[in-house]
């Protein structure tokens, strides 16, 4: 053994990691009643629809313009609007 002082901060490492993976996995099991893991669920909704928002934009936008369609289209044909 060359250097017994890596030896010891890699069992602190490994001690670390192992106890943990171990309270993350009794948070998940017993629901984490006292933690918030809502940024998980968040997570999972983004990977799921990276480009959700900018659809939502998008989407809105296109009612906006279809809105603005409808009235220029209506201002043209006067007749339609005395019936």
């Amino acid at each position: 053994m060359q250097n017994p002082d890596n030896i010891y901060l890699v069992i602190c490492i490994l001690g670390a990691i192992l106890i943990g993976s171990n309270l993350l996995m009794y948070a998940v099991v017993r629901g984490s009643r006292g933690m918030n893991f809502d940024w998980f669920k968040e997570f999972g909704k983004t990977a799921r629809q990276p480009w959700s928002r900018e659809d939502d934009g998008l989407k809105e936008l296109s009612e906006q313009a279809d809105k603005i369609r409808k009235e220029n289209i209506s201002d043209e044909n006067p007749a339609e609007k005395s019936g």
